[in-house]
C-alpha cells in the first residue's frame, strides 16, 4: 500500500512541473516581451544575470527595431523552437542574437 501512495505522489509531482513549462508564445507580438520574460524565468539561478540581459536586449530590439512581419516570423520561428525543447541558453540566445 505505501508502494501506491509513494508512486502516486511521485506521479503528481512530475505532472505538475511538467505543467509549469513554458510551451508556446502567442500570436500577438504585443504579449511577447512578457512571455520571453516568462520562458527566461525558467534558467537555472547561475545564468539569472545573463537572461536578464538577452531580456534587456530583446525588450529593446522588439519594441523600436523590428517590423510587423518579422515580429509574426519571429514568433513562428519561437515556437518551433520550443516544440523541439531547445533551451533558453544558447538556442534562444543565438536566436535572439541573430
Amino acid at each position: 500500500m505505501k508502494k501506491y501512495i509513494v508512486f502516486l505522489i511521485v506521479l503528481c509531482l512530475t505532472l505538475m512541473v511538467n505543467a509549469q513549462r513554458f510551451t508556446s508564445f502567442s500570436q500577438d507580438p504585443t504579449l511577447t516581451v512578457n512571455e520571453m520574460k516568462e520562458y527566461l524565468s525558467s534558467v537555472n539561478k547561475d545564468r539569472q544575470k545573463e537572461a536578464d540581459a538577452l531580456l534587456k536586449e530583446f525588450t529593446e530590439y522588439w519594441t523600436t527595431g523590428i517590423n510587423p512581419d518579422a515580429q509574426e516570423a519571429f514568433i513562428e520561428e519561437a515556437n518551433k523552437l520550443l516544440k523541439h525543447k531547445f533551451r533558453p541558453f544558447p538556442h534562444f540566445e543565438a536566436y535572439i542574437h541573430t
